[in-house]
């Protein structure tokens, strides 16, 4: 029963070290025009794209006024296009003085490239670790044109700049398995007490 108890614990303690780390997954939409490699899209009218990019909730940055999570992997659906990998680093910020959300490039240069939704009371506290939205306003697409490039799956991408965009942002934050093994860790010790 001792030795029960010992690797129990053991493994309650290794679980409980993980089990504050948690996936996040950030979808940002709006609509646009542009290229990717040598294919244009939204030539006529803008079309829908949304970017779908997961990271870590333990990877959150503080700025000062805000936090931003570098994506572990990102892509693009862009209507009657394709779907493709963004290679590029590429992060989710929040700034919260701003109360504005948005997608940009990793890395020193932090050009944004995505903002809105923006002016939502809840962007004022939040933290980036936990799930927030869908929240639906307006917001601006610019900087795609700067260096470095958008590389994709399907070539460099190029959205056109458009001040006036309405975005859609929503961040959903998925347990670690570790936090799962902690709940059945302890139903099994429950159970073990009953008999």
């Amino acid at each position: 029963m001792m030795k029960m108890i010992a690797v129990v614990a053991s493994v309650v303690g290794a679980v409980a070290g993980s089990a504050s780390a948690a996936q996040i997954t950030f979808v940002h939409e709006s609509s646009g025009s542009g290229t990717i490699g040598t294919q244009s899209f939204g030539a006529t009218a803008p079309v829908n794209f949304t970017i779908t990019a997961t990271g870590d909730t333990t990877a959150a940055q503080s700025f000062g006024d805000g936090f931003w999570i570098d994506h572990v992997s990102a892509s693009i659906s862009i209507a009657g296009v394709g779907t493709f990998d963004i290679l590029t680093g590429t992060r989710t910020f929040v700034y919260n003085l701003g109360q504005v959300v948005g997608f940009s490039r990793a890395g020193g240069t932090g050009l944004d490239l995505l903002n809105g939704p923006r002016l939502f009371p809840e962007l004022g506290t939040w933290d980036m670790t936990t799930s927030l939205g869908p929240i639906t306003g307006a917001g601006e697409i610019l900087q795609w044109n700067a260096n470095p490039n958008i590389n994709t799956s399907g070539g460099v991408l190029f959205i056109n700049s458009t001040p006036d965009a309405t975005v859609t942002f929503s961040a959903t934050v998925v347990p670690a398995p570790g936090a799962v093994a902690l709940g059945g860790v302890a139903l099994l010790g429950a159970s073990r007490r009953r008999r």
